[in-house]
């Protein structure tokens, strides 16, 4: 691999930064942002991720066939990438200047979140997709996807990091709204440089992937015939699976920290812990890529996950001070479970290329995109009734309260993640076949 290529793939994998930066903050913060913070219903401020969420992916198929269809000097997708960069960070740092400038009404933050959720969807869709004409099938993909997830990584432990300085608020909430404001400034603007120099390092490629695509138009009907393909269809699922899951637990977080922990500052160690697992975890998936199958790999990710969660619950009742450690052992899980999926997605979209002769990249990941977006929607959702239905009101503390905290965040994820362990090892051998 020549030095060139090593540093586009490098520039490339960067955009993961650009838009976990974006994605993490919004995962962590905004669900107890909305409850917390501006006063909103748990029921309502799930139903705002969950609209938002559904919205960004119902957008992904759309511009997944509009990128399929594009050509020209700014390739298939740096047209996408350029516009959304800005509207993307311009509307989440608007959206975080809320508790500052004391404006909490529901529809105020579900236009925003929508708003928002049209510009990411603008980056990361074709993001993701540019996966295919960055590196060729086989270990040297399995490692980019990795290296992506190294960058996705670093930007949840900025986040997690920036956490500690956040709590210093003195309302119930325990964080500081103008420092909430001032950090999302920050947030916006690294994401929108890092989302262009991706694209920038990458626009060669892009251009000569659009100039060598399969001639003709992708439809609806192309897109049809590529989802008949079996092992495509179940590795979508497989995707929204996880989705549904394993986000919750960072989501749950804050809570566990200021309800069960009564220590909000001690979100900030267990993210860090989480993360840093990640960090540790791509190292051992990027060791195992040219070993192992992906399939393989990814059943090993999701097992690793569960036992961490399982560990989690336990600590949490009977020995607090080791959570940290279970945190560590998601997160090296975690590192396998998110980067791995979009390995074996690319795959199917080159066999589909190659067997069906439809070049619908972009579309195939808009789908998958689409299913786990609405996942993670309707996870943020769920925990949402959870906390409502035990009566959750801010800085308030109660056994029911405690049990929807760790039966959404922590149990559900578990069980989920053993599903997806199961149906991913099914899933490898149906691809041997």
């Amino acid at each position: 691999m020549s030095s060139s290529f090593s540093f586009r793939r490098i520039g490339y994998a960067t955009g993961n930064f650009g838009k976990n930066i974006l994605a993490s903050s919004m995962d962590i913060l905004l669900l107890f942002v909305m409850t917390d913070m501006l006063g909103i219903n748990p029921t309502l401020a799930g139903l705002v991720m969950l609209s938002s969420l559904v919205l960004d992916a119902l957008l992904d198929p759309l511009i997944g066939l509009a990128s399929d269809r594009t050509h020209g000097v700014l390739g298939r997708y740096g047209p996408y990438i350029l516009l959304g960069a800005p509207i993307s960070a311009g509307l989440f740092v608007a959206l975080f200047q809320l508790p500052a400038l004391g404006l909490g009404s529901v529809l105020l933050v579900a236009l925003l979140s929508w708003g928002f959720r049209i510009g990411y969807s603008l980056i990361d869709l074709p993001h993701n997709a540019l996966l295919t004409a960055v590196a060729p099938a086989g270990p040297e993909r399995a490692r980019l996807s990795t290296y992506r997830f190294l960058f996705s990584s670093l930007a949840s432990l900025v986040i997690a990091l920036s956490l500690r300085p956040l709590a210093d608020g003195d309302d119930a909430s325990g964080l500081s709204a103008s420092t909430l404001a001032s950090l999302s400034i920050a947030i916006g603007l690294s994401s929108a440089l890092v989302m262009v120099f991706s694209w920038l390092s990458v626009a060669g490629l892009d251009r000569k992937h659009s100039a060598t695509a399969v001639a003709g138009r992708v439809g609806w009907r192309e897109l049809g015939q590529a989802l008949r393909v079996r092992f495509l269809r179940r590795t979508i699922a497989l995707g929204a699976l996880a989705s549904l899951g394993l986000p919750l637990f960072a989501k749950s977080l804050l809570y566990v920290a200021a309800n069960l922990l009564d220590d909000v500052e001690a979100a900030s160690d267990m993210l860090t812990a989480m993360f840093t697992g990640q960090l540790a975890g791509i190292a051992l998936w990027i060791g195992l890529a040219a070993k192992k199958p992906s399939t393989a790999l990814l059943t090993y990710a999701y097992c690793v996950a569960a036992f961490g969660l399982a560990s989690a619950m336990a600590f949490l009742a009977f020995a607090p001070q080791f959570v940290l450690v279970s945190c560590f052992i998601v997160g090296i899980g975690a590192a396998g479970a998110y980067s791995l999926i979009w390995t074996i997605v690319a795959d199917g979209a080159d066999w589909v290329q190659a067997k069906l002769g439809i070049s619908a990249s972009g579309a195939i990941f808009a789908v998958a995109i689409l299913a786990q977006k609405a996942a993670i929607g309707l996870g943020a959702m769920i925990f949402g009734a959870g906390l409502d239905l035990a009566g959750y009101e801010a800085g308030g503390s109660s056994l029911a309260i405690d049990r929807a905290i760790l039966g959404c965040g922590l149990a559900l994820p578990c069980a989920l993640a053993l599903s997806c362990a199961w149906l991913c090892h099914e899933l490898g051998k149906g691809s041997s076949a």
